[in-house]
């Protein structure tokens, strides 16, 4: 019974309404939870991408230098 039905009946169970509102908050507790964990592992996913991505980089102009070298 959502909170709209209970005020329209005139049932209104306060008990019932503090514990729906109880598990609610306790579920989306868990899900930002999950949610923070999600991001933490993305952003180190990214960060490890991104080394690789400068280290490739470096590398790939460290053996253009190296060429032109051989090349004088």
């Amino acid at each position: 019974m959502s909170i709209s039905e209970c005020g329209k009946e005139g049932t209104l169970d306060m008990n019932h309404l503090s514990l729906n509102i109880q598990f609610i908050l306790s579920r989306l507790k868990s899900m930002q939870k999950k949610q923070e964990t999600s991001k933490k592992s993305l952003q180190k996913a990214y960060r490890e991408h991104e080394r690789n991505v400068i280290e490739e980089m470096r590398q790939m102009i460290n053996s253009e230098f190296v060429d032109k070298e051989y090349e004088h």
